[in-house]
């Protein structure tokens, strides 16, 4: 005899004290639990958002918004978990043109960044000529853009004022990570 109940969600067997459990009662239910549970397992949460996660990563290239310099290397690797984006990135400048004035930024980052920006951390920073009075370099991803502000402050209570390229010499190395919002 089937069960007399089954469960809300899966429809399993809930068998009263007179119901007499019958072989196909358990091999149905063993099917039932079986195909629930294999439609959230994936070999990669990238697949298909297992248990609503979703994971994208890529690449992207990093560059310097002004100037005409020459690049070693641009390297930019991201990982998206939900609305959540982690960047790391490698630039290395040949050969730096120091000659435009405007304010020096990082940009290319692979996703519009939303409300008022994210963090950033410079791992390494090397052959960089930062002014002697601000000697402290300062990366903001700047919210509702796709770009990272750089400044220079120094030791008491400076306001920071923005980079320019003449920071840049030729072998100029940047390391960094960050995180940030996205809006999608």
């Amino acid at each position: 005899m089937a069960s007399t109940n089954k469960t809300p969600n899966l429809d399993l067997p809930q068998w009263e004290a007179t119901d007499k459990p019958e072989r196909a009662d358990f091999n149905d239910a063993m099917l039932k639990v079986d195909t629930e549970v294999a439609a959230h397992l994936a070999d990669d949460v990238t697949q298909s958002g297992a248990h609503g996660l979703n994971i994208k990563q890529g690449v992207f290239t990093p560059y310097f918004n002004v100037g005409n310099h020459v690049y070693g290397e641009q390297i930019g690797r991201y990982y998206r978990v939900g609305n959540i984006v982690h960047i790391f990135m490698r630039i290395q400048v040949t050969v730096a043109d120091k000659t435009p004035t405007e304010d020096l930024k990082i940009v290319g980052l692979p996703f519009l960044v939303y409300g008022h920006g994210g963090s950033l951390t410079f791992g390494y920073v090397n052959n960089t000529s930062m002014p002697t009075n601000k000697p402290i370099l300062l990366g903001r991803i700047t919210g509702y853009t796709s770009e990272i502000s750089l400044t220079a402050r120094g030791h008491e209570n400076q306001w920071p004022t923005p980079c320019k390229a003449s920071i840049l010499n030729d072998g100029s190395e940047w390391y960094m990570s960050g995180s940030y919002l996205v809006g999608e």
